[in-house]
C-alpha cells in the first residue's frame, strides 16, 4: 500500500514538472513566433513572462537549502525577492531568500537569509571587513562585541556577537553568494546549529 502511495506521488510530481515544462516552451514558442512577425513588444512581455517563471524556479530550487525547524521550535514560509536586468550583451539575475524561525518558548527569531545580489554583498563585505581590522576587532572586544572569522567549504565564515545589544549575526561569502544568520546574543548556539546545517557547496552551486 505504501509502494502505490510512493509511486502514485511520485507520478504527480513528474507529471507538474511535465506541465511546468510544457507552459515554458510554449511561451518560448509563442515569442519566438512574436519576433519573427517583428511584434517586438509581444515578443518582449513574453520573454519577461519567461524570465518571472524562471526566477520562480531558482527560488524554489533555493528554498530546500532551509535547515528543517528544530525541536521546539517553528519556520515560516520562504519568501524570495527577484530582479533582473541587463548591462551591455549580458544579463544577470539575482535572488534573496529569506526565512525566519521563531522559538515557541519565548519568541526568539532566527532569520536566515541566502542572496547572491552584488549590491547587498557588497555592502555586507565591506562592513565585515572593518570589524577584521586587528585594531578595530580589539576596541570592539573591549565593548563586549566578539568577533571571529574562519573558512569553511570555500566560504569566509564572519560571526560577531554583541552582547551589549543582544544581538548576534553569522555572514558567510563565497565568490558567488552570501548567508546572514540573525538573532539575539542569546540564541548565538542556535543559529549556529542553524548555519551548520546548511549545504553550503549545494548552495554556492544554485546561486551561481
Amino acid at each position: 500500500m505504501k509502494m502505490r502511495s510512493y509511486m502514485a506521488a511520485t507520478c504527480i510530481l513528474l507529471a507538474a514538472v511535465s506541465v511546468r515544462a510544457d507552459e515554458m516552451n510554449t511561451l518560448i514558442d509563442e515569442g519566438e513566433k512574436a519576433y519573427a512577425a517583428r511584434d517586438y513588444q509581444k515578443a518582449v512581455d513574453i520573454f519577461q513572462q519567461v524570465v518571472q517563471r524562471l526566477q520562480l524556479r531558482i527560488g524554489e530550487a533555493i528554498e530546500r537549502f532551509f535547515p528543517d525547524a528544530h525541536k521546539g521550535w517553528t519556520a515560516g514560509a520562504v519568501e524570495n525577492t527577484n530582479w533582473s536586468g541587463s548591462s551591455g550583451e549580458q544579463s544577470h539575475s539575482f535572488v534573496n531568500s529569506t526565512r525566519v524561525y521563531t522559538r515557541k518558548a519565548d519568541g526568539v527569531e532566527i532569520t536566515v537569509q541566502f542572496c547572491n545580489w552584488p549590491m547587498i554583498m557588497q555592502g555586507a563585505k565591506a562592513g565585515m571587513a572593518a570589524y577584521s581590522n586587528p585594531m578595530m576587532a580589539q576596541m570592539l572586544k573591549l565593548q563586549g562585541i566578539e568577533f571571529k572569522s574562519d573558512e569553511k567549504a570555500g566560504w569566509i565564515v564572519m560571526s560577531i556577537v554583541d552582547s551589549k545589544s543582544d544581538s548576534t549575526q553569522i555572514n558567510a561569502f563565497s565568490d558567488r553568494a552570501m548567508i546572514l544568520v540573525q538573532t539575539q546574543a542569546s540564541a548565538a548556539d542556535a543559529a549556529s546549529n542553524y548555519f551548520g546545517e546548511i549545504d553550503l557547496e549545494g548552495l554556492d552551486t544554485a546561486l551561481q
